[in-house]
């Protein structure tokens, strides 16, 4: 209720203006201040092996890599129901960011939401998250992945068990195995 002193944030309202009869004034004037958004961080090798860049146990920083950061503006109303948080209306002009010699990167002015970060080694996707950025400052150090690799036999099940059995199975020679990345988040 405002019932206050004159002059205060709670100054009193008349009945008139509450109820906004004519020739009443019920117009006021609210200032809202929404305070920015700032990350930093490196982006770098995990050589050491331990979580968050540290120069001095062997991570590597890497220079020039690009990192985007696209505001989401509305997300998938049915993937939210089933508990994922799908891209729906994305804000196409990325913030970008470049990382220094050191592997260091900085930038401000984000508004408070949800983003998607994408990073980037040259053409190489290193890292993407959808990540909700608060007012304030923020670090968030990424790690490039670790290499891993595929192997195994290629083969037709004749057994039907969901296991290659060397004389039973039939062994397919010259497959091609192709390794998909799919992402939810549009650019």
């Amino acid at each position: 209720m405002f019932d206050g002193e004159n002059g205060t944030d709670y100054a009193p309202i008349s009945a008139d203006d509450a109820m906004r009869k004519e020739d009443s004034n019920f117009k006021r004037t609210i200032n809202i201040t929404i305070y920015p958004a700032k990350v930093s961080g490196y982006v770098y090798d995990n050589l050491d092996g331990k979580s968050g860049y540290n120069i001095t146990t062997g991570d590597k920083p890497l220079n020039n890599t690009m990192l985007l950061f696209y505001e989401i503006e509305k997300f998938d109303e049915t993937q939210i129901d089933k508990g994922m948080l799908v891209p729906d209306v994305v804000n196409n002009t990325p913030t970008v960011v470049f990382t220094d010699k050191s592997g260091y990167y900085n930038t401000s002015g984000l508004l408070p939401g949800y983003y998607a970060l994408n990073v980037y080694d040259g053409d190489y996707l290193l890292y993407q998250e959808i990540i909700p950025f608060k007012a304030g400052n923020r670090t968030l150090d990424v790690p490039r992945p670790i290499n891993s690799s595929v192997s195994g036999t290629v083969y037709y099940n004749n057994d039907g068990n969901s296991s290659y059995n060397p004389g039973v199975d039939e062994k397919i020679s010259g497959a091609n195995v192709e390794l998909l990345y799919y992402s939810y988040v549009k650019e």
